[in-house]
């Protein structure tokens, strides 16, 4: 009797002290054989990021055994839940998905894999993956790819409203596309930074205008923030801008008139900044520039000219516009543009 006590009590004690140590002494962060990773791509002012940990092929083939069977839901990754997470609503494949953080699963088959976008995001791979938490399934586009180590998740075909999402392993590439409403999202968050202390500034008016007139939306509200950017400090770009938005209001008339009043009263400093805002539309400027240089003819607005031009690749252009703000530029500036010419 006394000799089963003992024993009793040891275990009891085994226990506890096992119990004690798992509280004292949590598990360290150690190396893993599939490293995390993620990637981060920007459509418009949305964030599209995948995390994810990157298992090796080595000798192994996909499709096979425990490497992402076909008919098998599969992690998408190694370790635990692989990630995406979209700061706004998207489309994937034309399906809304809302803004938020999700597992991302698939299931592999011969020419297409089901993708799977589930609320539960804290699991340990799919384990216990529950179709009922399913938010989203698609299908992507499976084909050949080089050779990937690593498995890799990569944006490609970046496009001012949409990119492709590709998972490359072994040979093989999985693809679904995303679309972005990147002007009703960025209008959204314009009106809401309005309300703020951007609200304060004129020059936060005018950039509200001026993206409502280059997205050809929105034109009413538009002409009042140009309107609110005009009554705080006037100015040749703001008028301007008012010209553009009238024009695209009908109101043809009155574009007209404000647009000769803004061009009248513009320095060439103005008018050189406002041209170079053009290359961020890749709309190329050159009557713009060419009425710079009709109109001031001096080695500055010649010198303007020759960057546009070779901003474009246009080399002959650039060369003879540099060449003409060679003969115009002063003494101290001739030097700076022979070595643009050098190098063209």
């Amino acid at each position: 009797m006394k000799k089963r006590f003992i024993i009793m009590m040891l275990l009891i004690l085994s226990i506890y002290d096992q119990a004690l140590w798992a509280q004292s002494y949590p598990v360290i962060d150690m190396p893993r054989v599939s490293q995390g990773a993620s990637v981060t791509q920007r459509i418009g002012i949305t964030d599209i990021t995948i995390r994810y940990h990157r298992p090796g092929i080595d000798q192994r083939k996909l499709h096979q055994k425990s490497v992402a069977p076909y008919g098998q839901v599969w992690r998408a990754g190694a370790n635990e839940n692989t990630l995406i997470k979209v700061s706004h609503g998207v489309k994937i494949q034309g399906k809304t998905l809302p803004a938020g953080t999700y597992g991302l699963h698939i299931i592999p088959d011969k020419s297409q894999w089901t993708v799977i976008f589930s609320r539960n995001t804290s699991s340990w791979g799919s384990y216990h993956y529950r179709s009922e938490e399913d938010v989203l399934r698609i299908k992507a586009e499976v084909s050949k790819s080089p050779h990937h180590q690593w498995l890799t998740y990569q944006f490609t075909d970046i496009r001012p409203q949409s990119t492709t999402l590709s998972l490359l392993w072994g040979n093989t590439r999985a693809s679904f596309d995303i679309e972005v409403e990147v002007p009703q999202i960025v209008l959204a968050h314009i009106r809401n930074q309005l309300r703020g202390k951007s609200g304060f500034f004129f020059q936060s008016y005018y950039y509200a205008a001026r993206f409502c007139y280059t997205h050809k939306i929105n034109t009413q509200e538009a002409l009042t923030w140009i309107d609110r950017s005009i009554s705080r400090i006037k100015t040749f770009q703001n008028v301007y801008i008012k010209a553009k938005l009238l024009a695209q209001a009908g109101k043809n008339k009155e574009s007209k008139a404000l647009e000769k009043e803004a061009l009248a009263n513009a320095t060439e400093r103005e008018l050189i900044v406002y041209g170079y805002k053009f290359t961020d539309e890749k709309i190329k400027p050159y009557a713009w520039f060419d009425y710079i240089v009709k109109r001031f003819d001096t080695w500055t607005a010649y010198k303007a000219q020759g960057f546009v031009f070779l901003y474009y690749g246009d080399l002959e252009k650039a060369r003879q516009s540099y060449q003409t703000a060679l003969k115009k530029a002063p003494q101290e500036q001739k030097e700076q543009i022979r070595q643009i010419l050098s190098d063209i």
